[in-house]
C-alpha cells in the first residue's frame, strides 16, 4: 500500500497505528498530539494540527492546514476540508464532510441559476456530536 510518512511531520508521542502504516499518508509539517489512534487509509494534510488522545478511524481525509482538537473521535470516511476547525471533545460519525461546498444557486437573468460562491472555512466549536452523513 502507499505509505507516508514525510520526514517534516512532527509527532508528539509514537502514534498507535493498529495495522502498521498500512496505506497511512501524513504530509510535510503535519503534527500529530500525544496518543494517537491513526488506522489505514488515513490522509492528514500539509500542516495540519491534530490534537492529543485522538481516534481517527479508516478512510478519514483532514485537507492541508486544518486543526484537529483535543480527544476528538472522527470515524470512517469522516471529511475535513482545508483550514477547518473542529475544536476539542468532538465526534464525527461516519462519512460527515466539514467544510465542503455548498448547495447555494441563485437564478439569473436567462432564467437559469448560477453557483453562489462558498468562501471561508467551517468553525466546529468543543463538545459538538456531528451525525453520520452530514454535510457542513
Amino acid at each position: 500500500m502507499g505509505t507516508n510518512l514525510n520526514s517534516g511531520a512532527q509527532f508528539a508521542t509514537k502514534p498507535h497505528l493498529p495495522h502498521h502504516l498500512n496505506g497511512i499518508i501524513i504530509s510535510h509539517y503535519a503534527k500529530i498530539g500525544k496518543n494517537c489512534y491513526i488506522a489505514p487509509f488515513v490522509v492528514i494534510g500539509e500542516g495540519c494540527e491534530i490534537g492529543d488522545n485522538c481516534y481517527i478511524h479508516d478512510g478519514v481525509s483532514i485537507g492541508d492546514g486544518a486543526k484537529i482538537g483535543n480527544n476528538c473521535l472522527l470515524y470512517a470516511h469522516v471529511t475535513v476540508y482545508h483550514d477547518c476547525r473542529i475544536g476539542n471533545d468532538c465526534i464525527l460519525h461516519s462519512g460527515c464532510v466539514i467544510g465542503a461546498d455548498g448547495f447555494g444557486f441563485a437564478p439569473n437573468a436567462a432564467g437559469g441559476f448560477d453557483k453562489i460562491p462558498q468562501l471561508g472555512n467551517v468553525i466546529i466549536e468543543d463538545d459538538v456530536e456531528i451525525g453520520a452523513n452530514t454535510c457542513i
